[in-house]
């Protein structure tokens, strides 16, 4: 028995690509998976910077704190101005959003604002999407000893569901928590881009 043309012809498409069909189909399929999948992985990626601002604002915290405590001098966390981190803003509000990041400085001539003769300590760049809001008036301050006032940051996004609470103890250590009261979720948002 031999083999024909035809035989070869058949052979050869079904050991082969795709054909037309098959590969609209195949596109048609990815496209709706991709469609699908898009708002949530926008949502895991927003929770993923809410977590990530988390720990950064955390460790910029408790950095300033070690500092107030090694060197005996008074430690200020303030809104940035702008995005050069050089300046403090003059924004004094409760509940401000610091939407162009945090300065940490060592205030060595203990005048209570950002100049020449202090020293900063640490910058956060603060993300777009995600709303940093600090619950009370003005700046944070951590003494000689360590200490600070009862304050905290409210991190939320539009995005995600996902928030983190920092509270910031009296002692000047800082307790992170992952979920936002109604209210405190509502000032955070009415805040957020």
């Amino acid at each position: 028995m031999g083999i024909t043309k035809l035989d070869l012809r058949h052979e050869a498409n079904s050991n082969g690509g795709f054909s037309l069909m098959e590969l609209m189909i195949t596109l048609s399929i990815t496209a709706t998976l991709a469609t699908v999948a898009a708002p949530s992985f926008a949502s895991m990626i927003s929770d993923g910077r809410i977590k990530a601002t988390s720990v950064q604002l955390s460790t910029t915290l408790a950095m300033a704190r070690n500092h107030a405590l090694s060197s005996t001098t008074t430690v200020i966390v303030c809104q940035a101005q702008d995005a050069t981190m050089q300046r403090c803003s003059d924004a004094h509000r409760r509940n401000t959003r610091w939407s162009s990041g945090v300065i940490s400085y060592a205030d060595l001539n203990a005048d209570n604002s950002l100049d020449e003769n202090d020293q900063i300590l640490t910058t956060l760049q603060s993300h777009k999407s995600i709303s940093m809001v600090f619950n009370q008036n003005g700046r944070l301050r951590f003494f000689a000893d360590g200490s600070a006032r009862s304050a905290g940051f409210y991190l939320c996004s539009k995005r995600s569901d996902r928030e983190r609470h920092l509270k910031i103890l009296h002692t000047g250590r800082t307790r992170t928590a992952a979920k936002l009261s109604d209210r405190n979720r509502e000032t955070c948002l009415s805040k957020a881009d």
